[in-house]
């Protein structure tokens, strides 16, 4: 995506966007930190601080460097990205000559958007960044971006003998089914603005019917797994009296549709009784009966060989 594009879904505020892009943005491109991810963190900030108040100009700019570090995962320095984030942020707007109030504005809401800096939000521009970044974080958009960060890093899907972790810790570092009770599932709990937690609800929805989903597939019963079941479980079989039972039919419906085929079934039927019939009657018949009536065949004469 040009760098145009970007600045124009940024409207009012493209020129501010443009000079950021053009002084380099250093963010991850991960699959799950890329651009479309500060995009629909944009498209979040909007529509919240439509209801919840908030200075776009502020946002605009906390939006685009709130990942501008890259830190990876499994790094010990994790809990610090999004400090070192806030702090790279300051020194780029100081070099765009920004008031030093608008700076601190911005990097306060980058060092308090994330969920693993324990950072309790204290401005309007906070409190909106932080929910729209955890909003793309749970849903649909959440499950995609837990498989994706989890494939590049190498982590299988789900503990095939313990998938729901009953009888172990739960390890989101090796499985990705882990990473639901350890952070997915947990986010919606702490959403900061009225708006936020309207939609957090939502999508904690769709985020809950998909783990509870994939486990009943992977059980290939209901999802609700006995103590120490191991994998893989067969499925549910059925009892002799559900497999012999028939289906429950519109009565009026089925009628409806044989009856076309019925009416041809017996006609042929009667068709073919009648052949009968007449084959059997033909057998009663004296010899010679009839003769005069049958009409001579023509001939075919075939040619002699010389």
């Amino acid at each position: 995506m040009d760098r145009g594009a970007i600045a124009a879904r940024f409207a009012p505020h493209q020129a501010l966007v443009t000079t950021l892009l053009n002084h380099g943005i250093e963010g991850p491109d991960d699959g799950a930190h890329d651009i479309g991810h500060v995009l629909r963190v944009w498209a979040n900030v909007q529509t919240i601080a439509a209801a919840e108040g908030g200075d776009l100009r502020i946002l605009a700019a906390a939006t685009l460097l709130h990942d501008a570090v890259d830190v990876p995962k499994t790094s010990p320095l994790r809990a610090q990205a999004s400090r070192l984030a806030a702090k790279a942020a300051q020194d780029r707007l100081l070099g765009l000559e920004w008031q030093a109030e608008d700076i601190e504005k911005v990097a306060h809401a980058i060092e308090a958007h994330s969920f693993s800096a324990e950072v309790t939000p204290r401005t309007a521009e906070a409190r909106v960044l932080q929910d729209a970044d955890r909003l793309d974080a749970i849903g649909l958009i959440g499950v995609a971006r837990c498989c994706a960060v989890s494939g590049r890093l190498g982590r299988a899907l789900y503990d095939p003998q313990d998938p729901m972790a009953l009888q172990r810790p739960l390890d989101d570092t090796a499985w990705a089914l882990d990473h639901f009770e350890t952070k997915l599932l947990r986010l919606a709990e702490g959403f900061k603005t009225d708006t936020g937690r309207r939609l957090a609800q939502m999508r904690h929805a769709r985020c809950l019917a998909f783990q509870q989903g994939l486990i009943a597939e992977i059980s290939g019963a209901d999802g609700t797994l006995p103590a120490g079941a191991a994998f893989p479980l067969q499925p549910p079989q059925l009892s002799q009296e559900d497999a012999m039972s028939a289906p429950d039919t519109n009565v009026e419906t089925q009628k409806k549709r044989h009856f076309g085929p019925l009416i041809g079934i017996t006609a042929g039927l009667v068709f073919a009784g009648i052949l009968v019939f007449a084959y059997i009657t033909s057998l009663a018949q004296p010899p010679g009966e009839g003769q005069a009536d049958q009409v001579e065949s023509p001939s075919v004469s075939v040619p002699a060989e010389n």
